[in-house]
């Protein structure tokens, strides 16, 4: 609905709309108007506006999109013979509205004119054209970004899968038309959010897995001039991540250019340390602490490459993660004691597996145009072709469309001297004997992330002795006191580094669950330790750790860890007590 505003406004860009707008009027020479009402238009929605008014301008940018579509109408009455241009006019400003109203918060009308610029695009006898693919492209990343914001991931994936599906279609013409190389880049980079749409939905409505590291086309690639970070993923059988994606950094000094960046270091760190998770619970550590280094990379390195101040608050909340990371390779050590590797990977692989096909719904996903307040735009049937990139009903498991064949490898740790598979991935050379081929990989970054890996593992493998044999232990695992005891010293570096900013005057919350980590921590080396004499010491030093902050935090504020917080410190008060750390007072792993 437009919004008027007073003709006798002293605002000359109101002014000169409102000529517009009334130009319009006439239907005479309409696509020299209609193309002048497009460079008012983009002005309007780009002045800066005020608190007071904030929607000022987008209000009357509305007029004019309701102004040219009622000329548009006009002539589509009036003559049929010019109705498919004039179509193309209404789908671009259906699609320009629809942002509009998307811009001031008015999401359900949004999407009714995102639904119905998409279905005059599926309607128009030329849809397969270059400005018909972008546009349509366009609309459905509108629509699913609309349902993933509302929390719908299915109707999500619906608009996404179109979307892939018509990629893949116009992927096979670049052969045979001659699509020019910014029109191949600019498509690329609707993959790239198609794909970021499609992790975000995928790993809600699978099994958790956050895949938001945006997907793209080839191995180090540099597009100018954006800074571009490639990663390897993928979107079928799980997203065992091996098909390719990237990072998309704006360089510019434009402070808009800036602000309409989709995404920035932080989501893509984050999005980092949930994919490792994923990577923990499949076996693959070294994949898992390749993404943790890259992220805590990310965060230290790129404020300063991209004109920012350092976030200390954001690296402290990476650094516990990487903590957090360590105190898992020490936990998840105590059940490959138990066991060898073969066994440890088949179990941990298939509760992954099972988990992904539980959760997995096979149904097919059509399109509803029941929304649409125009009921002759709604009654007119599309002429669904798949081979055309415009199937009638997709299908959740379609999202392999997107992938290369080389999407489901894991990781690989070889011998110095073994060959690794010649696919363009990198590798992490740990120390003189053992290299690792992550199953993912950073080219921009990857020299940060192997020193990093290579500092915090010298002395785990230094402990380690004799070179293990990969095909019988797990080289990422603890095997006694001593290896065991280096991975707590980097799980509590990265721990007390992050307590050096979450203090808890200022940072109560944070300051509580980074000391609950390193309580943690001490746990889990409880287990490789032999001597009664150090058990009770490691139990007493978390007493240390919690009792301080029990006593601080209020507990009418901070009920819950004041709950967690006192049955922590009881349960190692028991087991002071009791002794009961083994049977028959003996301590050591071989008793647990």
């Amino acid at each position: 609905m437009a919004v008027t505003v007073s003709a006798q406004s002293d605002d000359p860009h109101i002014v000169l709309a409102d000529a517009v707008r009334q130009e319009l009027e006439s239907s005479s020479d309409f696509e020299a108007k209609l193309a002048n009402m497009w460079d008012i238009y983009d002005t309007l929605t780009n002045l800066k506006v005020t608190e007071a008014e904030p929607y000022k301008y987008y209000y009357k940018g509305r007029e004019l999109l309701d102004a040219a579509t009622a000329a548009a109408n006009r002539l589509i009455n009036e003559s049929m013979s010019e109705r498919e241009e004039l179509e193309w006019h209404l789908m671009a400003i259906e699609l320009a509205m629809g942002r509009n109203l998307y811009w001031c918060e008015e999401v359900h009308e949004a999407e009714i004119r995102f639904m119905a610029a998409l279905k005059l695009g599926l309607l128009a006898p030329k849809r397969q054209e270059k400005r018909y693919t972008f546009a349509i492209i366009d609309c459905l990343q509108q629509l699913a970004n609309i349902w993933l914001e509302r929390g719908d991931w299915t109707r999500a994936i619906n608009f996404l899968l179109r979307s892939a599906h018509l990629y893949v279609a116009v992927e096979k013409k670049f052969e045979n038309e001659q699509w020019e190389s910014s029109d191949i880049v600019n498509l690329e980079k609707l993959k790239t959010l198609t794909i970021y749409g499609l992790a975000r939905a995928y790993g809600v409505n699978l099994a958790g897995l956050l895949l938001t590291l945006l997907g793209g086309l080839r191995i180090g690639r540099l597009w100018k001039p954006n800074d571009v970070i490639c990663v390897t993923m993928s979107l079928h059988d799980m997203f065992r991540c091996r098909g390719l994606g990237m990072l998309e950094h704006n360089m510019d000094a434009s402070d808009d250019a800036a602000k309409d960046a989709p995404f920035d270091y932080r989501e893509w760190a984050r999005n980092a340390v949930s994919l490792a998770d994923y990577y923990i619970g499949r076996g693959e550590f070294w994949t898992a602490e390749y993404l943790m280094h890259a992220a805590r990379a990310l965060s230290i390195e790129w404020p300063e490459k991209i004109g920012e101040k350092r976030s200390d608050e954001f690296v402290a909340e990476i650094w516990r993660d990487v903590g957090r990371f360590y105190r898992t390779r020490l936990e998840i050590s105590k059940f490959h004691e138990k066991r060898n590797a073969d066994e440890c990977l088949a179990l941990w692989r298939c509760n992954a597996e099972v988990k992904e096909k539980r959760e997995v719904a096979e149904n097919d996903l059509g399109l509803s145009w029941e929304c649409l307040a125009d009921d002759h735009l709604e009654s007119r049937r599309v002429q669904w072709g798949s081979e055309q990139g415009f199937p009638e009903n997709v299908s959740l498991n379609d999202g392999f469309l997107l992938l290369d064949e080389k999407s489901a490898v894991a990781e690989r740790v070889v011998e110095n001297g073994e060959p690794t598979d010649d696919d363009g991935m990198l590798a992490i050379h740990l120390s003189g004997e053992t290299v690792v081929q992550p199953a993912i990989c950073f080219p921009t970054i990857h020299g940060s992330i192997e020193r990093a890996m290579q500092v915090h593992n010298r002395a785990f493998i230094e402990a380690c002795g004799v070179v293990m044999d990969h095909r019988k232990h797990l080289t990422y695992c603890a095997k006694d006191f001593a290896t065991a005891r280096e991975l707590f010293k980097v799980g509590q570096y990265f721990d007390q580094q992050a307590l050096n900013v979450f203090v808890l005057d200022g940072y109560a919350s944070d300051h509580v669950q980074t000391v609950q980590e390193l309580a943690r921590l001490h746990e889990a080396l409880e287990y490789w330790e032999v001597d009664p004499s150090r058990v009770r010491a490691l139990l007493k030093r978390r007493v240390k750790l919690l009792e301080p902050v029990l006593k601080e935090i209020n507990p009418m504020v901070y009920v819950q860890f004041n709950r967690q917080l006192s049955f922590e410190i009881a349960e190692i008060y028991r087991q002071l007590a009791e002794g009961l750390l083994g049977p028959e007072g003996q301590y050591g792993p071989s008793n647990r």
